[in-house]
C-alpha cells in the first residue's frame, strides 16, 4: 500500500516522510515545462538515529532472506 511505501521511505531517508508526488514536471500545451515538481519533506516522523537502526534491522533481514 502507499502508507507501508512512505514508511519504507521515511526510514530510508533518514526518518524524513516526503510528500508523494506522481509527476516531476508539468508542461503546457507545446510541451514546454511550466512548472518542476521537486522533492519537498512533508514531516520529520522518525529521528535519524532511530531510523538508521531500523534500516539497518531490515537490510539484515533482507539478507537472512536470501541465504
Amino acid at each position: 500500500s502507499m502508507q507501508m511505501a512512505q514508511v519504507a521511505a521515511a526510514v530510508a531517508n533518514g526518518g524524513d516522510l516526503m510528500r508523494p508526488h506522481i509527476t516531476d514536471r508539468i508542461v503546457d500545451n507545446d510541451g514546454r515545462t511550466i512548472e518542476r515538481i521537486g522533492p519537498k519533506r512533508q514531516a520529520r516522523v522518525i529521528s535519524e538515529s532511530s531510523a538508521a537502526t531500523v534500516r539497518d534491522m531490515m537490510v539484515a533481514e533482507i539478507g537472512r532472506a536470501h541465504v
